[in-house]
């Protein structure tokens, strides 16, 4: 009765296993599709929760420029817009719609000198 109740569990670990590593592969596979920053489009997009977002091809750029010689959090607002999202003292957040499974946003950190010290792209 033991032995049988180690193989189900053991089984069960598997195929779960088997499952989630389905389904990291298929975001892959089948993902968002990457696209060039286009500001007219992402500005257009400001506050916007549509599933269509284009924004989330664009993160990828983004990301890239954020980092770049750590953008000042002036030059972010200017480029950018205004955040979709809260907005504290150190980080600001934009929305970046619906991947293959969940919605995502854009943390941007800031460090004492404001400029960008941390970008997370970040699922809900």
């Amino acid at each position: 009765m033991v032995i049988a109740l180690i193989t189900v569990c053991v089984m069960s670990c598997v195929a779960l296993g088997g499952l989630g590593l389905g389904v990291l592969y298929l975001n892959q596979t089948f993902g968002v599709e990457t696209n060039d920053f286009d500001r007219e489009t992402w500005l257009a997009w400001h506050n916007k929760d549509d599933l269509e977002n284009p924004r989330i091809g664009m993160a990828t750029d983004v990301e890239e420029w954020l980092m770049t010689e750590r953008r000042t959090k002036a030059e972010v607002l200017e480029y950018l817009g205004p955040p979709d999202d809260r907005r504290e003292e150190n980080m600001i957040v934009y929305n970046l719609g619906f991947g293959f499974i969940d919605y995502y946003w854009l943390h941007v950190y800031f460090d004492d000198d404001d400029r960008v010290s941390e970008v997370y792209r970040i699922q809900s």
